[in-house]
């Protein structure tokens, strides 16, 4: 069976319609499929908030076939499809899944099993079973965790499973990245300028520090389970919602920055424009002062 899905679950409360979305890249597909392959059936394997699932496929930007739609009349609803004419993936093609959940009823944010081990979970997969075997690699995953895929390492930025190996456990003491936090930041202290410095420095440093969602899983799956991960952490904590500014906020400050500008810049061309009034207005009273001049002139010959 093909797997597809996301990993990262957070449901907020009292919400009809949350929304979890995963992309199977092309370059996924690529690695895992070596021919095409045809999809006969789909199991959907959400929890109790879970209402329904789609899974679309795209070749070449576009729709390539009628998204498999599955909904849930309740929690005991049969979550499997089959297709009489099974649906075509091609290696290249994009799987998108986007599952949806209702959470009215409950209070608290709802994550994967793994984020509150005890406590209520979701999930975001669905399990795809097709024909030829032989044209997938091994157990075929296309599971991402936020944005990032194994199967494409561009979505990683470098933060490999060797690389977030380093930081497991007692591996983490034994890094660079944990000397020099340590050494510069106070726990749970302020964001001191040196403390700034140093982080910054692992960033460009660490390929799983430096983007917001490789941080934000190294901290989920490797930091918060370790004693050593927690002292890491909690050195950073001072300056951590400082340097993992969510992108959307900071395009949104890059906006309010424009907006402000195109404002200044035409505040400045009303008060020019003002400012000019006065020379217009002046041009037609000296010709009139001179028409008099003349007409005095002529009146004394």
């Amino acid at each position: 069976m093909l797997v597809v899905g996301n990993d990262y679950i957070t449901v907020p409360p009292q919400s009809p319609a949350a929304i979890v979305t995963s992309d199977c890249t092309s370059t996924c597909t690529r690695s895992l499929f070596s021919g095409d392959i045809y999809i006969t059936s789909a199991i959907s394997f959400l929890q109790e908030l879970g209402t329904g699932q789609e899974i679309t496929i795209y070749r070449q930007g576009s729709v390539a076939t009628d998204h498999i739609n599955i909904t849930f009349a309740d929690s005991d609803a049969a979550r499997m499809m089959t297709f009489q004419n099974p649906i075509l993936v091609q290696p290249g093609d994009v799987i998108k899944t986007r599952c949806r959940y209702n959470s009215l009823d409950i209070h608290t944010t709802t994550f994967n099993s793994e984020a509150n081990p005890g406590a209520p979970w979701e999930s975001c997969r669905a399990y795809l079973r097709f024909y030829p075997a032989q044209h997938a690699a091994p157990s075929p995953t296309c599971v991402s965790w936020k944005s990032l895929l194994t199967c494409d390492p561009e979505t990683e930025g470098g933060c490999t499973a060797a690389e977030r190996l380093k930081f497991e456990h007692q591996n983490v003491v034994r890094t660079q990245a944990y000397t020099t936090i340590t050494t510069s930041c106070l726990p749970f202290g302020p964001c001191t300028s040196e403390c700034r410095a140093a982080i910054t420095e692992v960033q460009a440093r660490e390929p799983c520090m430096a983007s917001s969602d490789s941080w934000l899983r190294l901290k989920a799956t490797s930091l918060i389970t370790s004693t050593f991960g927690q002292s890491l952490l909690a050195n950073l904590a001072g300056c951590d919602l400082d340097l993992y500014i969510d992108s959307e906020a900071a395009a949104a400050e890059e906006r309010d920055r424009e907006a402000a500008s195109r404002s200044q810049l035409l505040r400045r061309k009303v008060v020019c424009s003002k400012g000019t009034q006065p020379s217009v207005v002046a041009l037609p009273m000296s010709v009139g002062l001179l028409a008099i001049f003349i007409l005095l002139t002529l009146a004394r010959i």
